[in-house]
């Protein structure tokens, strides 16, 4: 493949060549040449041929051959041969030998040499005063222009000069006045210069076949211009015109025959056909012999009656330099031997060669990875080129299959990637992968890498012919042009070969459920099995099978199910009416059962039965594998593929059953009860349905405590049960007797498999210090009644609550403030909430820290009245020897014996100051905590703990 090269051109027309005369820029097909052989042999000036062939208009021509027909041109008379005259020169050469005395005599030629050499070919310097000379023609001294043309060669120069003043020889920067010219070249100068009708003859040749006939059933034109072009001497791709086929009847095309003719050796000569800037034909070399090239095309072309496509005729040189070379499209091949082709020949651009050789890129990595199938933007491989002496641009390159299956059944998405950037774009036909519109500037001598990822839509058993091998084997392959010259440079192939190996198709479950569930006997609408199944590619699965544990019989089943549905992509089957294979097998692989999975979209399959009542318990499981899959496009079955599923979560068929356990939602801390409260908490639990949803009537609740009186606790019926959740109450008659609490008359509804957390509230009599003195209460819980759909009598428990509750009394409430207008005094408010007993307060623990900021301050600290004065070394002061520190732990301050010693009575508070003493300015960050307070009622001594910060 290749961009075509850019080229220092200089621009003829085709049509203008068949309508004037030779140009040296231009030298056309042996074909073309006809009309001027036939032109000239209309006037006797060569022998008239049966055919083309015999005017062996490709051939090189001699010098006596040219005398000959300068000779006939010139109308002279002819002179007997004479052999003194040149000593190369004599009767053996037959009638030749009386041309050459003839011009020789006329003055034509020089015989101031010893030799004439007959038989060398004839220069187109030469050709030119031959030709001109016989005609009567002079040289002339005004310059043609052309760069080769010099003083050197003498009064060669001037009949150069003369040709191109009379149009035979065009305006060009060469003229290559020492490469050798043909038969055909020379008739066809020799006509211009005389000046004769060309086309008007009825020669024996006949004449080329006109452009555009369209009586046949593909006609070949010339699409655009051809272009006569110097290029370097081992240039690649260089394009020389561009055909174009249009079918007047639907045809295949699948060849098509170039000729080429000119000066100098196409010995390394090759021909590629391109569309688009890309190869789309093997790289044909050109028949030394015959020098044709038949360049088959990589896929035949179907054209249908009206269609048309356009292809560029694409030359690589190698070799030598001042070589010329022109192209004429000969023949186009069909499938179809019967069907007929018009508008041939179409001659198309000459080259060329100069001196100048361009860099070449070298082809140094070809190397591809295993992948897997049915996953996307997988790593397939590398691809690594090196640039020659100059700096270059690459534009593009193709990999060709060696063998393996159809890329375009394994491959998708694919793209090219150089530094993890996407660039250029990828095609692929069946053996071929093409990278196009790159842009990449390499410096001379570097490398460049490309990374290829793409999907994998491969379906197969991963048998190893099916592996793709690439490679990159023709130079036309690899597209790239110097940055300097803008010439496409040439390529150094390589025979590695990178190997994209195919793994079995990857088929990917996915469970919708995998959590186990518990249902009863004439449980409905129960899951078995819910999975979907997915691939990154696209294929038909042709067998399954599905295995159920327990491997129940058809029998069986029935027994156990009123209803059992498999869904598989929308469609039903009555397992219950299904042929098992096995106990608890069953094989899907009729027509009817195939069902096919698209690339990335899941199938879903479903397995779902209602229980009959008598259906027996135990666990079920079922798994499902896929045994046998289609490629959608080719046909292929791949066997044994066997991708399962795994086992489904288990379906445990049981009866009915109510768990009586620990809430899931913890109780607060508190394990104490006080007096005259109000829906004070003492116990709570957990209710959880197994197999379906339960209903609860009546629960008990006793005590494992050693209370054994709950009417001491409880005032009169006030109990109620609630949800944790949403503190909602359950509505119940409640029965409170001394050794047991009931709740009847519920309706309360536990769904499946799911936990309901209750609590247990009471209003408390009062005095509960006197009644319950250090009496525990820890509850008993028992459902003496409860049902279900499919059991009638359901009863759970005991469950011991796990927290044991005693009478306390209702502890002194705290505040911690921040007094005003200081930084270093808080107001502690201690308030007796009982409307029974005074409290008194032996002791506080409490704490002040200042923020780390301030960590370089210290002070101590000590209790005082409220609204004093008092320093911490003052008399009135708490702990004036003992007092707290700042930093430091926190402080228990001892009231007791104190002159601060005092007692908060029912229903009312009392403000203690605790005082922050310290040399250093008081910063604003300081905070006091109060952690226990110690207090007193009738004799007995209570701790409460606290977390009270100041504000």
């Amino acid at each position: 493949m290749g961009t075509f090269s850019k080229k220092v051109a200089s621009f003829v027309s085709i049509v203008a060549l068949m309508a004037t005369t030779l140009g040296t820029s231009v030298a056309s097909a042996a074909s073309e040449f006809l009309p001027y052989a036939e032109a000239l042999a209309n006037k006797s000036v060569i022998n008239t041929q049966s055919s083309e062939a015999g005017y062996r208009l490709g051939d090189k021509i001699t010098r006596a051959e040219l005398a000959k027909v300068a000779a006939n041109l010139g109308s002279y008379t002819m002179t007997a041969c004479d052999a003194n005259l040149y000593t190369d020169v004599d009767s053996s050469l037959g009638d030749l030998c009386d041309a050459i005395t003839t011009l020789a005599t006329a003055g034509v030629v020089s015989t101031s040499f010893t030799k004439f050499r007959p038989n060398d070919h004839v220069t187109r310097a030469e050709m030119s005063k031959m030709v001109l000379g016989a005609l009567g023609e002079t040289g002339s001294s005004t310059s043609a222009g052309y760069q080769d043309v010099t003083s050197a060669l003498g009064d060669l120069a001037g009949f150069i000069n003369r040709a191109n003043e009379l149009g035979c020889a065009r305006d060009a920067m060469y003229f290559r006045p020492n490469a050798s010219t043909s038969r055909g070249e020379t008739f066809k100068i020799a006509s211009c210069a005389a000046g004769l009708n060309i086309g008007g003859g009825t020669g024996t040749g006949g004449t080329t076949p006109t452009p555009g006939d369209t009586t046949g059933s593909l006609d070949v034109s010339l699409e655009g211009k051809a272009v006569a072009q110097y290029v370097p001497m081992n240039a690649s791709s260089v394009k020389v015109g561009s055909i174009k086929l249009t079918a007047n009847k639907d045809v295949k095309v699948k060849t098509v025959t170039v000729n080429r003719s000119g000066l100098g050796d196409s010995q390394g000569m090759t021909i590629a056909l391109g569309q688009g800037g890309t190869t789309v034909s093997e790289n044909r070399s050109v028949n030394t012999s015959t020098q044709d090239a038949i360049v088959r095309l990589n896929d035949t072309l179907e054209l249908k009656k009206g269609e048309s496509a356009t292809f560029d005729v694409l030359v690589s040189v190698s070799g030598t330099s001042n070589s010329q070379s022109q192209f004429t499209v000969t023949a186009v091949g069909t499938v179809d031997a019967a069907a007929t082709v018009t508008g041939l020949p179409v001659t198309l651009g000459l080259i060329n060669t100069t001196s100048y050789k361009v860099s070449k890129v070298t082809v140094s990595t070809v190397a591809f990875n295993g992948v897997t199938s049915g996953k996307n933007d997988q790593n397939l491989g590398r691809v690594k080129f090196q640039a020659g002496n100059r700096n270059i641009t690459m534009k593009g390159f193709t990999l060709t299959k060696e063998s393996g299956i159809d890329m375009t059944r394994a491959l998708a998405n694919v793209k090219a990637y150089k530094g993890g950037e996407e660039v250029g774009s990828v095609s692929i036909t069946s053996d071929k992968m093409t990278v196009t519109g790159l842009d990449n500037q390499v410096d001379r001598n570097n490398t460049i890498e490309y990374e290829l990822r793409g999907d994998v839509i491969y379906v197969g058993d991963g048998n190893a012919n099916d592996d793709i091998k690439l490679k990159i084997s023709e130079t036309t392959d690899v597209s790239a042009i110097e940055d300097d010259t803008g010439y496409t440079t040439s390529v150094q192939t390589s025979t590695a070969v990178g190997t994209i190996d195919l793994s079995s198709l990857d088929i990917i479950w996915t469970k919708n459920n995998n959590k186990s569930i518990t249902v009863a006997p004439g449980a409905s609408d129960v899951s078995l099995f819910d999975a979907d199944v997915k691939a990154g590619t696209e294929f038909d699965v042709t067998k399954f099978t599905l295995k159920l544990t327990p491997t129940y019989t058809g029998g069986q089943l029935n027994n156990n199910f009123t209803t059992l549905t498999l869904t598989v992509d929308g469609t039903d089957y009555d397992m219950l009416q299904k042929s098992q294979s096995a106990p608890g097998e069953y094989v899907f692989s009729a027509t009817s059962d195939k069902f096919r999975i698209n690339a990335g979209t899941p199938v879903t399959l479903r397995l779902k039965g209602n229980l009959s009542n008598a259906a027996a318990t135990g666990s079920y499981q079922v798994n499902v594998t896929i045994n046998n899959v289609k490629n959608i496009s080719n046909g292929n079955t791949v066997t044994g593929v066997n991708k399962s599923s795994g086992n489904s979560a288990k379906v445990t068929v049981e009866n009915a059953t109510l768990n009586l356990k620990a809430s899931s939602v913890a109780a607060p801390d508190s394990t104490k009860v006080y007096s005259n409260a109000t829906d004070l908490e003492i116990g709570r639990f957990g209710l959880e349905a197994k197999a379906e949803k339960v209903t609860v009537r009546e629960i008990t609740l006793d005590n494992a405590g050693s209370l054994a009186d709950f009417t001491k606790l409880v005032s009169g019926q006030n109990v109620k049960l609630v949800n944790v959740a949403d503190n909602s109450e359950v509505s119940a008659s409640v029965e409170v007797t001394a050794t047991q609490i009931k709740l009847t008359g519920m309706s309360l509804s536990v769904d499946k498999d799911m936990t309901k957390n209750y609590k247990i509230l009471v209003d408390t009599n009062s005095d509960l210090i006197t009644e319950m003195g250090t009496d525990t209460v820890q509850l008993d819980v028992n459902v003496v009644s409860a049902y279900s759909d499919s059991t009638s009598s359901i009863t759970a428990g005991p469950y011991t609550c796990d927290k044991t509750y005693t009478a306390a009394l209702i502890p002194p409430a705290l505040t911690v403030t921040k007094k005003s207008g200081t930084e270093n005094v808080f107001v502690i408010n201690i308030a007796n909430q009982s409307s029974d007993d005074d409290i008194q307060i032996n002791k506080i623990k409490v704490q002040v820290r200042p923020d780390a900021e301030d960590d370089g301050y210290s002070g101590a600290t000590c209790f005082r009245n409220a609204g004093s004065s008092d320093t911490c070394d003052g008399s009135g002061a708490l702990d004036a020897a003992g007092h707290g520190s700042v930093p430091g732990p926190a402080k228990m301050f001892n009231f007791v014996g104190h002159s601060l010693e005092f007692t908060v009575s029912t229903n009312s508070n009392v403000d203690k100051e605790l005082y922050v003493d310290s040399y250093y300015n008081n910063p604003t960050s300081l905070v006091a905590e109060v952690f226990v307070v110690e207090y007193e009622v009738n004799g007995n001594v209570y701790t409460e703990s606290y977390n009270v910060k100041s504000n």
